[in-house]
């Protein structure tokens, strides 16, 4: 579909649909899967929230939300500037590259009262882990699905889920966040 679609009578150049290609893959395998691993990361570090979900499933969808914010499973994005932007005194030129910093956005100071703590009661509202606009992720809505399926069948079927290793040993990323693994027992 991708390499006949047409709009205005031009079609999608070669390196246009690898692009589209490679992301759908990785945002349709590689983020969810870090998102899912975040959350258990999360659960297991707070004992209170980990407890609180096991007595309530209806609270996932703020788990997974409060993930989202708090370690999204994307750090950064790059984008190009399609006009000159001003912002904040100085001005962007267009064609400019430009780095999205998502991870730090979503813990702002002025956004967010103690940004740092991991908490799924406040309203998380406005993060912007799936970006905004018209570059908002097309998989958001099924990525959220897929996380909140996912825990609440580990929470279902691991009852005593527990940590084998104190400390997470991240990948070497700066674009996406996600855990080498998480050695559990159950």
């Amino acid at each position: 579909m991708l390499v006949r679609s047409e709009v205005d009578d031009e079609i999608l150049t070669p390196l246009e649909v690898l692009s589209i290609v490679v992301l759908t893959h990785f945002g349709g395998s590689e983020t969810p899967s870090h998102l899912i691993t975040s959350a258990l990361l999360a659960l297991l570090d707070n004992p209170d929230t980990l407890t609180e979900l096991r007595d309530d499933r209806a609270l996932l969808p703020n788990l997974v939300e409060e993930t989202l914010r708090h370690a999204s499973p994307v750090n950064l994005v790059f984008q190009t500037a399609m006009r000159d932007v001003e912002l904040h005194g100085s001005t962007i030129p267009g064609g400019s590259f430009v780095l999205s910093y998502i991870s730090s956005a979503n813990r702002h100071e002025r956004r967010y009262d103690d940004p740092d703590r991991f908490d799924i009661h406040p309203n998380t509202d406005g993060h912007l882990s799936f970006a905004h606009g018209p570059h908002y992720c097309p998989g958001a809505s099924i990525g959220r699905r897929m996380a909140q399926i996912a825990i609440g069948a580990v929470l279902e079927r691991m009852p005593d889920l527990r940590r084998l290793q104190p400390e997470t040993e991240w990948l070497p990323s700066l674009w996406v966040r996600g855990a080498r693994s998480l050695p559990v027992a159950f």
